[in-house]
């Protein structure tokens, strides 16, 4: 995913609030805020400096003898 797709993302999450925030009715409005958190964890997710590093492995003793 580039900047392009994670700006995206944000920009349908902003989208999908304005839509709760028009519903009539509390379930529609649930619906769409389902939607906006969504799109902003897979933005969030995919953000770069935020990847997951796999742990580091230590083998052996830290001090060598």
């Amino acid at each position: 995913m580039d900047i392009d797709d994670i700006n995206r993302s944000l920009k349908q999450a902003e989208v999908c609030r304005e839509e709760a925030n028009k519903a009539l009715n509390p379930i529609e409005a649930a619906s769409w805020l389902r939607l906006a958190d969504d799109f902003e964890k897979r933005a969030n997710r995919e953000k770069p400096g935020k990847r997951r590093r796999p742990p580091s492995l230590s083998i052996g003793s830290s001090t060598a003898r």
